[in-house]
């Protein structure tokens, strides 16, 4: 009785530790990464969270800091299309040189002070790890798509019930 009770939860224990796939079946895995999107803070209210997903298998993880709906980590699901979508809505700022759209960068002429932004980064299998910001206070005219690509992340992924922004 001790040794089948000891195996079960041994078993459980090791079951809790498994992780996703990093690709969907079928899938190359290159097509497949992680990309992290974390917002900042601002002067107000502006909703602070982390959200990370498998672009391949879907997994994502919700972890809600500051004035958002839900707080602390919730898991969720997107489906393949919602995560193409969010990896197409932030490629623009992979592709960014440097840092990313930044105060003192090429693409921040002009700036206002205490607005939100966030940092996007991609790690993919084998592949070096991306990391780029994009302040929403630069260049607001000259940025606008892109800053709007960005701010449509949670509807993209169908998290705004989590962000509540």
């Amino acid at each position: 009785m001790r040794t089948s009770l000891l195996l079960a939860t041994v078993t459980l224990a090791l079951s809790a530790c498994a992780t996703l796939p990093s690709a969907a079946p079928g899938a190359p895995a290159s097509a497949a990464e992680r990309i992290s999107y974390d917002t900042s803070a601002c002067f107000g209210a502006c909703p602070v969270y982390s959200v990370t997903v498998d672009t391949g298998s879907g997994a994502g993880e919700f972890v809600g800091t500051q004035h958002t709906a839900t707080a602390g980590a919730a898991r969720f699901q997107a489906t393949p299309a919602q995560a193409r979508a969010f990896r197409d809505a932030v490629a623009e700022l992979r592709g960014v040189d440097g840092a990313g759209v930044t105060i003192g960068g090429a693409r921040c002429a002009d700036y206002a002070t205490d607005m939100p932004g966030v940092t996007l980064t991609w790690v993919g299998p084998g592949a070096a790890r991306v990391v780029k910001q994009a302040y929403f206070g630069c260049g607001m005219n000259s940025n606008r798509a892109l800053f709007a690509s960005l701010r449509a992340v949670p509807d993209v992924l169908g998290i705004r019930n989590l962000t509540g922004k």
